[in-house]
């Protein structure tokens, strides 16, 4: 039934013509008042015979009207045809309701077969109540138009947004599986340098990346994680980084407590503090310090990546990394997402690297796996 009958329509058709009906019933009783035939009202026939059957009859000839609109929809017909199939319908609409309550008189025993007949096919008596009638149709046909279109519009919406979300997925995606391998192909370097110098901790290396990259696939397929797996994630890379540059490089973490419950995209942090780490050393600077603040600050997440390196002079080689990072931001931000580098003020750090995103609540704690968050 629900594929042909739309029953929220049904009951907006059933309160509009219950108004009309109404109206019409008050009407009814105002004349026969003013005639002065009020106490010779049968109450039994105006009420059922005549004006709750007339409900009856109008919403279910109605309800047959909104299917057909409903398959001229789907047919897409053109609109000179829907027009002439509505007129038509409307002037049925007047003799149908002579039929429907003659016969309703008629199994009352209010008025016999003969005077049905001769009501029915009476022009002077269609005459008086098309008009109308016609109104009466038009203004529900009108309902029934705006139904299907109000309805129309949310599923396309309702799609568009979908498609929406699934481009953006796809998009993130794609971005996903070319940052990885760049990740994988910087790491690997690293632990071939420690082969021959140190094969333990190069062996040791190789387990935390394989810890690590068992964690990045757990979420392939989403875009947003808690800031705190975020942070377990990049502590993992870290280590890694430690255990190549030993006692020249040293990070520190000043995160929100507030942060606990935001959501990030994943692998946010690590191509920044890569970046830091690429472009900090220098001859002048041998030991590095790394510092890495975040905060929410109204409805922005604000993090802060500081590093003692050499001030910037000229605009930063982009590396693979930085650029794949800014695509993922503006593809799940869009304009709502700030991501800079700058001399920074304290005098502690030379370098700020700072991305603003806005502050998503974690709502599900259940996509966070136990042993990370």
């Amino acid at each position: 039934m629900k594929k042909y009958i739309e029953f929220r329509l049904v009951k907006i058709l059933a309160v509009f013509y219950g108004f009309i009906v109404l109206l019409s019933f008050s009407k009814r009783i105002f004349m026969l008042y003013k005639k002065g035939l009020f106490d010779n009202i049968d109450w039994g026939v105006l009420i059922f015979g005549q004006t709750i059957f007339d409900w009856i009859s109008v919403v279910i000839y109605m309800v047959v009207v909104a299917i057909i609109t409903k398959k001229m929809f789907s047919a897409s017909l053109k609109y000179q045809y829907i027009i002439l199939i509505h007129i038509v319908l409307g002037f049925f609409m007047s003799w149908y309701l002579f039929v429907a309550v003659g016969f309703m008189q008629l199994l009352a025993g209010t008025i016999t077969f003969e005077v049905i007949m001769q009501h029915v096919f009476s022009f002077e008596n269609y005459i008086t109540i098309v008009d109308v009638n016609l109104i009466t149709y038009f203004f529900m046909a009108g309902i029934i138009y705006i139904y299907y279109y109000v309805k129309k519009l949310r599923e396309t919406e309702l799609q568009k947004s979908k498609l929406e979300n699934q481009l953006v997925t796809t998009k993130m995606q794609i971005l996903k599986a070319q940052l990885q391998p760049h990740f994988l192909f910087n790491t690997l370097n690293s632990i071939s340098s420690l082969i021959k110098s140190n094969p333990d901790e190069a062996q040791n290396t190789l387990v935390d990346l394989s810890e690590l990259l068992r964690e990045v696939l757990y979420f392939k397929e989403i875009n947003l994680i808690p800031f705190t797996t975020e942070i377990s994630l990049l502590k993992r890379y870290i280590n890694i980084m430690l255990t190549r540059f030993s006692d020249h490089l040293s990070i520190e973490f000043d995160i929100s407590h507030e942060l606990k419950d935001s959501l990030v995209p994943s692998m946010l942090l690590q191509p920044i503090v890569e970046n830091s780490i690429k472009h900090g050393y220098s001859k002048q600077i041998k030991n590095l310090r790394i510092q890495l603040k975040a905060y929410k600050l109204d409805d922005k997440l604000i993090v802060e990546v500081f590093n003692n390196g050499k001030p910037i002079e000229k605009p930063l080689n982009e590396g693979h990394g930085i650029k794949n990072t800014k695509n993922r931001l503006y593809t799940l931000f869009g304009e709502d997402h700030e991501f800079s580098f700058l001399n920074s003020n304290n005098e502690k750090f030379s370098v700020l690297t700072k991305i603003v995103i806005p502050f998503v609540e974690n709502t599900d704690k259940k996509t966070i796996p136990a042993k990370i968050y």
